[in-house]
């Protein structure tokens, strides 16, 4: 079998790819909480195999200021290109722009931007003469093992040639030395953002942790782009067990809390005896919620589209179909609509009482009579269509009054409803069609074919408020 796998790694790499020995697995199926650490990369996935240990840090070697220019010629610095200092010996803030030879950096009090293809750092040759570095001693140790006993992994990106940089360094590996001898375990790998591997080693030979290999360029393009750097000096701390971000902001976090080991809160504490009864609300088993049904649809209902004046007979008919509409949607959509009944009651009320004129009486004047609506000539037809929704609106009215409680105000609307109900009904009956009369209507009106049956002759019956509005 070993040798079978041998023959297979020999022909994948021979592939016209080249890629054979370096093509990754599929990420793994998680279907469940407890699978969630197999999504989660290693060490070895992160950072490398190997990284880079300083046997022996040099000291002070990260408070040397970075050289910005060339020395004049003469071997004098100018008052422009000697860095400033502070008080103690300390380099102060640089903010003015750092000459690289190929491209300009401007760095201000916090970062810099972009990286430079060429930094000028300290060592190497400047202004013709050589510098002297210190010797690079360096040991290689293995990621996992290494990092798997730390609980707070710190990413350092960093290079030399950033004055930022070089002051975070020195704060770093103050916090770094306190936070060790209180046995806390923490760790750092820089990040190195240099373009030559000398000024690497020079800037790396005095910090007491771990760095990523310079010869890894691309394991330090990706950490870059995964953790989305974007400027320097930018420190990314990581949990050590679950290798999750615990913040991106390292940097401020580390210089207004430095001794608040480890940087992330607790979880909340199990309480289980302030919420005695909380474990019956938990659903141990599937709820069916059955089979599928829509919701009823809802129809919106325009109380405010009833007409505001009735001047005619054909008015006064699309008034009230248009009550029975809208108390027909209110009366099928109670479970959407709530009041219903107070709903039917107050429009046929305001149908009847304030929109609707009511029937002149028989003794009324000539002039009153000719304007009364009611007593224009009608059609077979148009009176069939009236007295229809006048008993539909009487049935719409009678369902609602008589489901809520009985009181003063309920008792005189469903008296006063009533009669202007019966009175345009007893108007529209006492009418003899132009084209069918009806013999129900004539036998009102006293005028029947057998002859004077019910009341006087030529008199008939009327209904009328007139009595009513007197009381």
């Amino acid at each position: 079998i070993y040798l079978s796998l041998l023959k297979v790694d020999a022909q994948l790499a021979a592939l016209p790819s080249g890629e054979g020995d370096t093509v990754a697995a599929p990420p793994p199926l998680i279907l469940n909480e407890s699978e969630r650490h197999l999504g989660q990369k290693t060490w070895v996935q992160l950072l490398g195999a190997t990284l880079e240990r300083n046997v022996a840090a040099a000291a002070g070697a990260l408070d040397t200021p970075v050289l910005t220019e060339k020395a004049p010629a003469g071997g004098k610095e100018s008052s422009a290109s000697k860095p400033s200092q502070q008080a103690g010996g300390v380099p102060a803030k640089i903010a003015t722009p750092l000459r690289t030879g190929e491209h300009d950096v401007v760095c201000n009090d916090e970062t810099c931007l972009p990286r430079v293809s060429k930094p000028a750092v300290p060592g190497g040759s400047v202004g013709g003469e050589e510098v002297d570095r210190p010797a690079r001693q360096v040991q290689h140790v293995f990621t996992e093992q290494t990092l798997s006993a730390s609980s707070v992994v710190a990413l350092y990106f960093s290079a030399s040639w950033c004055p930022p940089c070089r002051r975070m360094s020195v704060l770093l590996k103050g916090i770094y030395a306190k936070l060790r001898a209180l046995g806390h375990k923490f760790e750092v790998v820089m990040v190195s953002s240099d373009h030559e591997e000398s000024d690497h080693d020079a800037y790396f030979c005095a910090m007491p942790w771990l760095a990523v290999p310079f010869s890894q360029a691309r394991v330090r393009a990706e950490l870059s782009e995964l953790f989305q750097v974007e400027g320097i000096p930018s420190l990314v701390l990581l949990d050590g067990s679950m290798r999750s971000i615990i913040s991106v902001d390292g940097v401020r976090l580390l210089s207004r809390h430095p001794m608040r080991f480890p940087w992330k809160s607790d979880p909340p504490p199990c309480t289980p005896s302030l919420h005695p009864l909380a474990d019956r609300l938990l659903r141990r088993q599937p709820v069916d919620a059955g089979a599928q049904t829509l919701l009823p649809m809802y129809v919106p209902i325009d109380l405010l589209s009833q007409p505001v004046r009735v001047r005619s007979i054909v008015e006064a008919i699309a008034a009230l179909r248009h009550c029975d509409k809208l108390c027909t949607l209110i009366a099928v959509q109670d479970h959407a609509v709530k009041n219903t009944a107070y709903l039917v009651i107050a429009l046929v009320q305001q149908t009847f009482t304030a929109l609707l004129p009511m029937p002149e009486s028989p003794s009324a004047s000539a002039e009153a009579k000719a304007k009364c609506v009611w007593r224009v000539e009608v059609d077979y037809e148009t009176q069939l269509d009236a007295m229809v929704l006048l008993q539909r609106l009487t049935e719409h009215f009678a369902a609602a009054i008589f489901t809520v409680d009985h009181t003063r105000p309920i008792d005189a609307v469903r008296m006063v409803v009533s009669l202007c109900v019966g009175a345009v009904a007893d108007a529209m009956m006492r009418k003899v069609a132009v084209d069918i009369p009806s013999p129900v209507c004539l036998h009102l009106m006293g005028g029947g074919a057998g002859g004077v049956e019910m009341g006087n002759a030529n008199r008939g019956f009327a209904i009328g408020p007139g009595v009513l509005a007197k009381q």
